[in-house]
C-alpha cells in the first residue's frame, strides 16, 4: 500500500525541534512514571519533577477482536522511539473501533505488543482512557519527552533503538 500527501500539508522538522533535552543528566537519573487511576504522566531526573502532564491511556477490555486494550502495567524502558509513525490495523471494514492513523507524533515504545507513550492529535480528551493501550500525550508534550528520553535520535535518523529511559506504569 502506497500513501501520498500533498506538500502542502508536509512540514520537514528542524535539527532543533529533535535536539536532545537534558543532555547533562545521567540517563539512569532519568525516569517516567504514569498512572493509570489518576491519568497523568510525570518525568524525574533524580527526584525532581521536570514534566507532569495529562495522559489517555487503554480503556478497560472493549471487546475489539478479543485484543487487550488496556495500558500494560510494570516497569519498562523505552526501547525504540520514532519522530513520526503510521499506526493501524489496516481492518477499517472489520468493525468500526478500527483506526488508521498517518503520522502519529512523537512515538516512544515501551512495552512489546506496540505499546507506546505518543502524541495524539484525533483527540483532545487527556485525562480519560481511551486509546488501544497506548499512553496519549498532547503532541507538544509528546515532542518534550522525545527528545528527554533516551535513546537519543540523530536529527538524519529515522528510529532510534536501545535500552533507554525507565517507565513505570501503574
Amino acid at each position: 500500500m502506497q500513501y501520498y500527501a500533498a506538500a502542502a500539508h508536509l512540514e520537514p522538522i528542524a535539527a532543533e525541534d529533535l535536539a536532545p533535552l537534558s543532555t547533562e543528566t545521567p540517563p539512569g537519573e532519568k525516569r517516567i512514571e504514569i498512572s493509570l487511576a489518576v491519568q497523568s504522566l510525570t518525568a524525574y531526573e533524580g527526584d525532581r519533577v521536570v514534566l507532569r502532564t495529562p495522559i489517555s491511556s487503554g480503556v478497560r477490555n472493549s471487546g475489539l477482536g478479543g485484543l487487550p486494550t488496556e495500558t500494560p502495567t510494570g516497569t519498562f524502558n523505552i526501547f525504540a522511539k520514532l519522530a513520526s509513525k503510521y499506526m493501524g490495523d489496516n481492518r477499517l471494514t472489520d468493525t468500526l473501533g478500527d483506526r488508521y492513523l498517518p503520522g502519529v507524533p512523537w512515538t516512544m515504545f515501551f512495552a512489546e505488543g506496540g505499546y507506546a507513550i505518543h502524541g495524539a492529535y484525533w483527540h483532545n480528551s487527556f485525562g480519560t482512557p481511551m486509546s488501544k493501550g497506548c499512553v496519549n500525550v498532547h503532541p507538544d508534550q509528546a515532542q518534550w519527552l522525545y527528545r528527554w528520553v533516551t535513546p537519543t535520535a540523530a536529527a538524519d535518523e529515522w528510529e532510534a533503538t536501545g535500552n533507554g529511559t525507565r517507565v513505570v506504569v501503574s
